[in-house]
């Protein structure tokens, strides 16, 4: 389970990270002025570490006194943080608001910002803001951010400081908390009411989850996170916050400028790594690696889809008998164009279902180049492309990272025929998400159902492969294709 929540992804999954236990019940050497004795580089009180940065205490740059904190993208992928760890019980029922001051210079890619997490006494993620959509981009001279989080009376301890998983070089100075009780500020507004309400309501009629919520109590401690909000923009961490108590581990939040990004981003900027990557193994099976893919876009969509198919179409102009789809490290995203663009591989008809509380499914689909959701097509490529060898034998390699739509690609092809799945078991999103967009522009992506297989078998967890195959040596990929190579279609003749 940890192994799986060390990960940042923008779409609103958990970060559980190295909390560093500050000595006093409060925010300490927020302006980094005292250097650590130990690591004279980095700063006292603070746990710094992630992967691919360099962090370290900076004199040449700061805002409010002689040192910074500065951090740098280095190779790979990753993040840099920098965290304190407080005692949650003097600032419960009360709203705890971290401040500090960000700098940047090319951060062309992600970005940089502050966050804070609360977590229950078994270490359950009980809320999580880090900032995603709505931190430092670019280059900028200092700017002030902040955020905010409405501490209950569930709360252990709380994480905090800063963090950057974004490119180039960013500066933070000037952090600092503070405390002020919900009882002192005023109901929300009007409109703010309103506009909660309206996410709560669509919660409670659409939850996966809505028949295990009180929802009187679970409504009023909504509202009095809400307390002293006087726009749809002061309710967001509020709505962010109930979402996550829905508890099913999937359902997320997408500020307006968030939601503008995701529909707007290019096929290359949507994928994580290079992008969907072919080759041919062993001389006769194709090898086919789909990462996540995180745009709504139409266009981007259909490119997507259109170099999977181009993939396919050389590798399957080059002879192979059988395929390999590899989604170890799919961590999800818009599902339509991965099924677009394996539709020649997976073959046509019903590949799914969503399944809601009520039992009754909604199907989805390949045909003819299009990915179909009850009906629709949502994906449709340039130029629809047909095996010259159909019905292939598939192998399907699954791993922790494989999550949510990669989940979703992972049931497409189960049950499927001349089909076997190897690897480790899938991360346990398995569920699907429906878009409501709300007032302002933001959008609730919000859990409704879990995916079933073509023959109806449902699953809303992690989803095992037929082949357990892990450990420092072993090789899924080889295992696929010793399994491929005993394939009727890829026999050596006799």
């Amino acid at each position: 389970m940890a192994a799986r929540l060390v990960r940042l992804l923008v779409f609103g999954a958990a970060l559980v990270l190295f909390p560093f236990n500050a000595s006093a019940q409060n925010l300490a050497n927020g302006s980094f002025e005292v250097r650590s004795e130990v690591r004279p580089d980095h700063p006292a009180e603070w746990g710094v570490g992630g992967q691919g940065y360099e962090i370290r205490l900076d004199s040449t740059v700061a805002f409010d006194a002689g040192l910074s904190l500065r951090m740098k993208k280095l190779d790979g992928g990753g993040f840099g943080v920098a965290t304190q760890s407080l005692d949650a019980a003097p600032f419960r029922g009360q709203r705890l608001t971290l401040t500090g001051r960000i700098r940047t210079e090319s951060v062309e890619s992600g970005y940089a910002g502050l966050w804070i997490r609360l977590d229950a006494t078994d270490r359950d993620v009980l809320y999580l803001d880090n900032m995603a959509g709505r931190g430092a981009t670019g280059t900028s001279d200092w700017a002030a951010f902040s955020i905010t989080a409405a501490v209950g009376d569930d709360a252990d301890r709380i994480v905090l400081g800063a963090l950057m998983p974004g490119s180039g070089t960013a500066w933070y100075d000037a952090l600092a908390i503070e405390a002020v009780a919900e009882s002192a500020l005023a109901p929300a507004s009007d409109s703010a009411a309103a506009y909660l309400d309206r996410a709560l309501d669509l919660m409670e009629a659409r939850s996966i989850r809505a028949d295990q919520i009180d929802w009187p109590s679970f409504r009023e401690r909504a509202h009095d996170e809400a307390r002293g909000a006087t726009s749809a923009a002061d309710v967001h961490d509020v709505v962010r916050g109930a979402l996550r108590r829905l508890g099913d581990r999937h359902s997320f939040f997408m500020p307006p400028a968030s939601v503008e990004a995701w529909r707007n981003r290019s096929a290359d900027a949507a994928t994580q790594g290079p992008g969907a990557t072919g080759e041919l193994v062993a001389g006769r099976f194709g090898h086919l690696t789909i990462p996540g893919f995180g745009a709504g876009g139409e266009e981007a969509g259909r490119t997507f889809a259109d170099d999977i198919h181009a993939l396919i179409s050389s590798l399957d102009a080059e002879g192979a008998c059988g395929w390999v789809v590899d989604l170890r490290e799919n961590t999800g995203g818009n599902m339509w164009p991965m099924l677009a663009g394996l539709g020649p591989v997976l073959g046509e008809g019903t590949a799914g279902y969503f399944i809601p509380p009520t039992g009754e499914g909604s199907p989805w689909s390949y045909r003819d180049g299009s990915a179909i959701n009850g009906g629709q097509a949502t994906v449709t490529v340039s130029t629809p492309y047909s095996l010259q060898r159909p019905n292939p034998p598939v192998a399907v390699l699954t791993g922790p990272s494989t999550a949510s739509s990669g989940e979703a690609i992972v049931v497409a092809f189960r049950k499927r025929p001349l089909t076997r799945s190897f690897g480790e078991g899938t991360a346990g999103l398995s569920t699907a998400n429906s878009s409501v967009e709300l007032s302002d522009g933001a959008m609730m992506l919000l859990t409704t159902s879990v995916f079933a297989d073509r023959e109806r078998s449902e699953y809303g967890s992690v989803i095992p492969p037929d082949e357990v195959v892990s450990g420092a040596d072993a090789d899924p990929l080889l295992a696929a294709v010793a399994w491929l190579s005993a394939q009727a279609a890829c026999r050596p003749p006799r």
